[in-house]
């Protein structure tokens, strides 16, 4: 839990680029550190170089190489934010670190959240904990017939992310995350794991 000051703090820095700028040297120091060691940072390493040279070059040759500033501006900003709103509702507040589904939870997001924030249905987390090899497009069936089974408590859903943040700046220290029923056990209520249909 954080204070709502600290959030705004948080969210400027994020799109102020200094989060963002942050992860960019941490992330050149990790790679380069390994360098000589590993061939999977060599790997990565030099297809981001080539793939970004690709990008600046075809929009030089476009006559618009200033566009690129729009992906890596994006990168260093919005990208941080939306990872930042994201992390917090996927992992945070979660009801119980003992169960599997205590770690994590879904967001029904709305149209326009869905377009800039939880695209290709990230937004249904817990049931792609759950199933990893759920396709994203049957994530939103999934979560309807885990729901159906009572699979899925409904106090691990939240409904949109401003919600999601504005309970996280307002809890404090020593609150209760979730009603402490959640996870105990609801014997024959709770179907067995085959019962769950393959998606």
């Amino acid at each position: 839990p954080i204070t709502p000051a600290s959030l705004r703090r948080k969210i400027w820095r994020d799109l102020s680029g200094q989060t963002g700028a942050k992860f960019a040297v941490a992330a050149f120091k990790r790679t380069f550190g390994r360098w000589n060691q590993d061939s999977g940072a060599r790997r990565a390493a030099i297809g981001f170089a080539t793939t970004n040279a690709v990008l600046l070059g075809v929009l030089t040759l476009a006559g618009h190489p200033a566009l690129y500033l729009l992906w890596a501006g994006a990168w260093l900003t919005s990208n941080t934010l939306v990872t930042r709103i994201r992390s917090i509702a996927e992992h945070a507040l979660t009801p119980s670190a003992a169960e599997p589904r205590g770690l994590t939870r879904t967001t029904i997001a709305t149209w326009w959240e869905r377009l800039l924030i939880a695209p290709n249905c990230v937004n249904y987390h817990m049931e792609h904990h759950l199933l990893i090899t759920v396709p994203h497009y049957n994530l939103r069936a999934m979560h309807e017939r885990l729901v159906e089974l009572g699979v899925i408590d409904p106090g691990c859903i939240d409904r949109g992310y401003a919600a999601i943040l504005r309970r996280a700046a307002g809890k404090r220290e020593g609150a209760a995350t979730e009603p402490t029923h959640l996870f105990e056990d609801r014997g024959a209520h709770t179907p067995p794991t085959p019962r769950v249909p393959p998606f």
